[in-house]
């Protein structure tokens, strides 16, 4: 919401919280309508994956990795 009221853009805003355009709409639009409120019951439910169980297992593994890594 600060981003969006010191006049960024929803796509300069989705770019930089890495967030789908639309999402940003929705999420304001939510804030508006409802207030805090609303945002703090907002229940954001990701896509399916694309990926297999065995595709994900295989990324969870990587992404610890290298996680570990950089700390």
């Amino acid at each position: 919401m600060l981003f969006l009221n010191k006049g960024f853009s929803y796509l300069e805003v989705s770019e930089l919280l890495l967030l789908d355009e639309n999402t940003i709409r929705n999420i304001y639009e939510i804030y508006v309508e409802q207030g805090i409120s609303g945002l703090l019951t907002y229940n954001y439910q990701s896509p399916l994956s694309y990926l297999s169980a065995e595709e994900q297992q295989e990324l969870d593994v990587h992404l610890h990795a290298i996680n570990h890594r950089t700390f």
